[in-house]
């Protein structure tokens, strides 16, 4: 934005003034200008992401394929507020939203998710943990870690903002102690997972 600034800041000096260096530097910014958005352009096109949003009160969990997403969340507007910039910045599409009510098993290039934001698996045994690429936990949600963790065996496991400190701890340590990789994005701020295709 500063490049069209400088453009036009530049231009209106040359019709003022008639002098062709500043010509020369309106079109040298106008050229970076353009050249700037192709390559966030292509990098939009090029990219596919799992994005899970920072907020205390709402979970946001946004799957990025190109320019289209899908953006599951308990409220859209606050939703909308949070990750405006950030897809405004990406050039992408508004997204298609789904209410997330309820936990979700979801597939998205090649990766298995579960959004767990109700007691869907409270009181579940399994013989073998299900294997997933990542768990994502939302909506203030509290189930035990060891059961969880008996139940689903994930590559990643990330916590979002709602998600208390002392559970975020508790739950950390027992990932921790079976090797799976742990997220607290009230910690390190939003989760942005890089896919490739499959």
């Amino acid at each position: 934005m500063m490049m069209l600034f400088a453009f036009f800041i530049l231009i209106s000096f040359y019709f003022e003034n008639k002098k062709y260096w500043s010509l020369s530097g309106s079109l040298v910014c106008l050229f970076l200008f353009v050249a700037m958005n192709m390559v966030q352009h292509i990098k939009t096109m090029r990219s596919n992401q799992i994005v899970v949003f920072a907020d205390r009160k709402h979970s946001h969990i946004d799957f990025i394929s190109q320019k289209y997403h899908q953006l599951m969340t308990n409220d859209s507007l606050v939703a909308e507020k949070i990750a405006g910039r950030f897809w405004k910045s990406r050039k992408l599409h508004q997204p298609d939203f789904i209410q997330l009510d309820r936990s979700y098993f979801k597939q998205f290039m090649g990766k298995k998710c579960l959004i767990l934001v109700d007691d869907f698996l409270d009181g579940k045994r399994t013989l073998h943990p299900i294997s997933i690429d990542l768990l994502i936990i939302g909506n203030a949600l509290k189930p035990d870690s060891e059961e969880l963790l008996n139940c689903v065996k994930p590559k990643w496991c990330v916590t979002d903002q709602t998600i208390s400190a002392w559970y975020m701890e508790k739950l950390k340590e027992a990932c921790r102690k079976r090797k799976i990789k742990f997220y607290a994005v009230s910690k390190e701020g939003a989760y942005i997972c890089d896919l490739k295709r499959p």
